[in-house]
């Protein structure tokens, strides 16, 4: 089963390293309409961990799609993590989800280090599944 990816235009191009813990389905998303979608696609393909690299989203596509954002993240089965530049930029601050991220790496500037980060994270999480009750 493989975790799934969603990256965010603004979070520029992304070269996944090779992992053998982890297979990894990257879905491009260019807009915010498009990762509510992928939300929906990981759920229901079972996606044992999300992991969200969105990029900035402008403070009017936050207006508009932050309820239906957070009704993706709310249905979601799985964890999640985000990655962002900015502490301003998690989906906490603007969406409200109530299920909230398995884990949050803000790194300015790096999004090779936020991914690895991610991605360490979630082969621990494949590796041993975590107990929901």
């Amino acid at each position: 089963m493989s975790i799934v990816l969603l990256q965010g235009p603004a979070a520029g191009p992304v070269s996944l390293p090779p992992h053998a813990a982890l297979s990894i389905d990257l879905i491009q998303c260019d807009t915010l309409p498009a990762m509510v979608g992928g939300l929906h696609l990981a759920r229901r393909q079972r996606a044992p961990l999300v992991v969200l690299d969105p990029g900035a989203w402008s403070a009017r596509d936050c207006a508009l799609h932050g309820a239906a954002l957070r009704d993706a993240l709310d249905a979601l089965d799985a964890p999640y993590i985000e990655l962002h530049d900015h502490s301003a930029q998690e989906f906490a601050h603007w969406a409200h989800p109530q299920h909230e991220a398995l884990a949050v790496f803000n790194v300015d500037r790096d999004a090779a280090a936020r991914l690895t980060m991610a991605l360490a994270v979630a082969a621990r999480l494949v590796a041993a599944p975590l107990d929901p009750h």
